[in-house]
């Protein structure tokens, strides 16, 4: 059927990797003609070039493109194995923690989180917390001091001074109380 075109040497490699080589062929950039019809292509299945430089191209087979008309053959579809992109995704987990955990994916984050969240809560959470922690007896009373005195000065005007001597305070043990600083900065409004 393909008398008068130039035919090169391919090899089919199958997915459970048999290779059949010796096929005689004639390669196009995404079409590749074979006129052997016994051959068992299928999609998926990879052919090969090799040029005469040495190097070998590899075409994957997108469809078999199999024809009766006017004889048996195969007009292939194929796709340089180099620009095939993988369509399975990868998988990614996220882990997310909080009450306003969120994910971004190629975008920035604007929102602004409220929380409302009574006083007087938070400042049993600080308690419980200075109380729980590992910190000597003289730490836990002067922390417990400066929290008891935020919370007798909270919706004064004197409340300022008493958070700034809590932060002062509890300066280089913070982390234990990270979760709470942003209710805790919202008192300060």
């Amino acid at each position: 059927m393909f008398e008068g075109i130039p035919k090169e040497n391919v090899a089919l490699i199958k997915a459970d990797g048999r290779i059949i080589e010796g096929i005689k062929a004639h390669v196009q950039t995404k079409l590749i003609f074979i006129s052997d019809a016994s051959i068992p292509i299928e999609e998926n299945d990879v052919i090969t070039r090799t040029l005469p430089n040495g190097l070998i191209e590899r075409y994957v087979v997108i469809e078999r493109g199999f024809h009766q008309i006017p004889k048996p053959h195969y007009q292939v579809k194929v796709q340089k194995e180099s620009r095939v992109i993988d369509k399975h995704p990868s998988t990614v987990i996220y882990n997310l923690l909080g009450a306003h955990s969120r994910v971004n994916v190629n975008s920035s984050d604007n929102s602004v989180n409220v929380i409302n969240i009574n006083s007087q809560e938070v400042f049993s959470k600080m308690e419980q917390i200075t109380e729980g922690s590992s910190l000597d007896r003289g730490e836990k009373d002067l922390i417990l001091k400066s929290i008891e005195d935020m919370k007798e000065m909270y919706g004064s005007n004197n409340f300022l001074s008493r958070y700034q001597a809590f932060i002062a305070t509890a300066a280089n043990h913070l982390t234990l109380f990270l979760h709470l600083l942003p209710a805790l900065s919202q008192m300060l409004r």
